[in-house]
């Protein structure tokens, strides 16, 4: 029976060593940077590189670790081979799972794939692997090898076939969806208090830096072209910007990993980003430590801004601002995007920064410059 175990082990590893292969080649073979799985609507159009990347890069991993044991005399190991791929997708199964993605993933394609993979790498065991069929051409059937002609011209028709986007954009919209509102149910109390804290700190440093200007062409103050308070939206414009943050950290840090870093910086000291806001931090952080941090890191950041800036401030340009000093990587900056313009309130949208505005318009009552 431990014989029977120990190779089933091998196996389930090998099927690890497959699942990190296929997300290297596909991650390489389309840019993607910090996230493993991207908010793209498109990434579920190319049919034909998928169809390469999830069922045939199986078969041919497994052709190549059954002769390199083969030419190692371990043949004993090739036995059942083909079972790594199906652990290999048992294991992206537990994989999203661990990662809160289920509602990201298209399940009826995984189990497609999955279904095909382990039948194609089953037939590849049976008429190539154990009959130790040699992996390179035969120059006396050369023929054959016009059969790679036509199956690169038909993997390039295939490619052509793109499912419409919608599909991709339904998930998506339904997992942001989803982590918003377990996240608000969650943190909105200590957001909204931190936020308040924050903000008045924020309009008083904003209050002195007005009263210290000798000259008025170089006032700079905050305004909005609604005329309402700039509290109200300024919050609501804060509040969206804290959630992208933190469902895409979630995303990429979900709550097993965030226990282990917690657990490793208690242990060696090391700095290590932390809590679901992954802030960086030499001692121990909870999910509410570092959104307490987050916050006030990205009212300072907001606040460089406006000092930096010298005409115009736009709500884009400041989520772009921001998201860069929170993570200068591009696909995280990206991504944060895509969730703000998906989670934002209707009245962020209406926050507009003017700067040597001599009008004074819109500024409200709370900026003091007396």
């Amino acid at each position: 029976m431990y014989p029977i175990i120990g190779h089933h082990i091998f196996l389930f590893l090998l099927g690890i060593l497959l699942f990190f292969t296929v997300n290297f080649i596909g991650k390489y073979s389309k840019g993607f940077g910090y996230a493993e799985i991207k908010f793209d609507i498109h990434s579920d159009e190319l049919v034909g590189f998928n169809f390469i990347l999830r069922i045939l890069t199986p078969v041919v991993f497994t052709i190549l670790v059954s002769s390199v044991l083969f030419y190692f005399k371990w043949d004993y190991l090739v036995t059942n081979i083909y079972l790594l791929v199906a652990y290999s997708f048992v294991f992206r199964a537990l994989w999203n799972l661990a990662h809160n993605r289920t509602k990201l993933i298209n399940w009826y394609a995984q189990i497609g794939y999955a279904s095909i993979a382990i039948a194609a790498t089953y037939l590849a065991y049976k008429y190539l692997i154990l009959p130790k069929t040699p992996l390179f051409p035969d120059l006396e059937t050369i023929a054959n090898e016009l059969w790679i002609i036509i199956f690169l011209f038909l993997y390039k028709i295939f490619n052509e076939i793109k499912f419409e986007p919608r599909f991709k954009k339904k998930r998506v919209d339904s997992y942001i969806e989803n982590r918003l509102s377990v996240f608000k149910n969650k943190y909105e109390n200590i957001i909204d208090v931190t936020i308040d804290k924050e903000l008045k700190n924020f309009k008083n440093k904003a209050n002195s830096y007005l009263i210290d200007q000798k000259n008025l062409e170089n006032f700079k103050f905050l305004r909005h072209t609604s005329l309402m308070p700039f509290d109200c939206i300024f919050k609501f414009f804060i509040k969206d910007i804290i959630f992208s943050i933190m469902i895409n950290e979630d995303f990429n840090r979900p709550f097993i990993f965030r226990k282990l870093e917690k657990i490793l910086c208690k242990v060696s000291g090391k700095r290590y980003t932390q809590g679901i806001m992954q802030v960086s931090s030499t001692i121990p952080l909870s999910d509410e430590e570092s959104i307490k941090l987050a916050i006030h890191k990205i009212f300072e950041d907001a606040y460089n801004c406006f000092l930096e800036e010298t005409v115009y401030l736009s709500e884009s340009l400041l989520v772009t601002y921001i998201g860069r000093n929170y993570n200068p990587c591009d696909d995280y900056i990206s991504s944060v995007d895509d969730i703000y313009n998906i989670i934002k309130n209707e009245k962020s949208g209406e926050l507009q920064i003017f700067i040597n505005d001599h009008t004074l318009i819109g500024l409200d009552s709370s900026f003091n410059l007396e």
